[in-house]
């Protein structure tokens, strides 16, 4: 899948863009002076703090009425069927989306890809930042629930939204199942048809993504990185860790962490 092709922070930017978007772009207005959007002939006014994602194709104006702090990223046009599978998303108008409506955490990896940014760059970092961006776009928005789709089709989804903002917890997946209404087989036989990988899988990768995330951008011990990624023993989470990374967590917070 095509990686990152732009990232970069703007403090107090006060410039109105133009665009006919041709690739897939992400921004966080985190704070600064209300502003305005113009899309689709109409004109709305927009207030920080907010995301916005902008797909292929689609045009826009928008800017503050003073200056904005604006952090954004972009992945190339080939990028949006591999991440959202061709359904529509569930965006604001304008695609804006405020803070408060995303999954939590998101703020949090906005914030580490921000003191990422800080370091040299190198291909570590490079693959640490595009894993982040990727999980801040699956946090951000979620699939619009379509009125052609079945029921059952709109529980796996609603149960893939609900394992991707409650990873961390130690959940057991024949809970989620009976959540969403759902016999485990069943469940398992419908994710194989609707979604790639597993549920488990899915449930690893993100454990994973964040956990090489606290290790590598914080001082936390170990065990409070297992703790705040899933796992309620370290030492499960060392074994989890090494088999998926192929070294322990000490050893790769000492081997990749970007000294200042």
């Amino acid at each position: 899948m095509p990686g990152l092709s732009r990232l970069g922070f703007l403090e107090a930017k006060d410039y109105r863009i133009d665009r006919c978007f041709d690739h897939l772009a992400f921004s966080y207005v985190m704070r600064g002076s209300r502003g305005w959007m113009k899309t689709g002939g109409k004109k709305i006014d927009v207030f920080p703090p907010f995301f916005l994602l902008s797909l292929p194709g689609e045009t826009k104006s928008y800017a503050p009425y003073r200056n904005w702090d604006e952090f954004y990223f972009a992945f190339p046009a080939e990028s949006v069927d591999k991440f959202f599978g061709g359904r529509e998303l569930m965006r604001g108008e304008g695609g804006v989306i405020p803070v408060s409506s995303a999954a939590p955490g998101v703020e949090e990896y906005v914030n580490i890809m921000m003191k990422l940014m800080e370091h040299p760059r190198s291909e570590e970092l490079c693959l640490q930042l595009d894993s982040l961006a990727r999980l801040v776009l699956s946090l951000s928005f979620w699939r619009k629930e379509e009125t052609n789709i079945s029921d059952m089709e709109k529980r796996m989804d609603a149960a893939e939204a609900f394992i991707r903002s409650n990873y961390r917890r130690p959940l057991k997946l024949t809970g989620v199942a009976d959540k969403f209404g759902i016999s485990y087989p069943n469940f398992r036989r419908l994710w194989r048809k609707r979604f790639p990988g597993s549920p488990h899988q899915l449930m690893m990768e993100l454990r994973n993504a964040e956990a090489k995330e606290l290790l590598h951008a914080t001082n936390l011990p170990v065990g409070d990185v297992a703790e705040r990624t899933g796992f309620d023993k370290q030492r499960y989470f060392a074994r989890f860790f090494r088999t998926i990374n192929g070294m322990t967590p000490s050893a790769y917070r000492k081997n990749f962490i970007v000294k200042d």
